[in-house]
């Protein structure tokens, strides 16, 4: 309600809030903070970083912002993202798990602090080590 009134920071927050990041990101779009926008998809929509950059890039705005032509694409440039194709199966495991919560549930629901991160490598990492204590033992 608030994004078509024009409250654009109300939208963009409560979006935030509720998790629902895809929304927020589309609110920082279409009301043109682009920069704000793409380095917001950096930490929560990296499948969108590449999208938010074109964007940003072809703006008249800063057409010949030499600084803003400079960025470089996750996409085009992999080796200067050694990391990007882990956010992006964090994003996609996080989006398989959120789930919305009833208001009135809040105070029963442990801490929502979470390491997304951590919840898909530690397995992996546990995994990896229990098979090299089976072959050192």
């Amino acid at each position: 309600m608030s994004h078509e009134n024009s409250v654009h920071n109300v939208a963009f927050l409560c979006s935030f809030i509720l998790g629902d990041v895809q929304k927020a990101l589309e609110i920082l779009i279409e009301t043109n903070r682009l920069p704000e926008a793409a380095f917001f998809a950096r930490s929560y929509v990296p499948s969108q970083v590449s999208r938010v950059l074109k964007l940003w890039k072809d703006n008249p705005k800063v057409k010949n912002d030499r600084s803003v032509q400079a960025l470089a694409d996750p996409i085009e440039y992999p080796n200067l993202f050694p990391n990007y194709q882990n956010a992006l199966k964090t994003e996609k495991y996080f989006n398989q798990k959120k789930q919305t919560i009833s208001a009135c549930h809040y105070a029963t629901i442990a801490s929502q602090e979470r390491n997304l991160i951590e919840e898909i490598f530690l397995p992996l990492s546990l995994l990896l080590l229990c098979k090299f204590i089976k072959y050192t033992v």
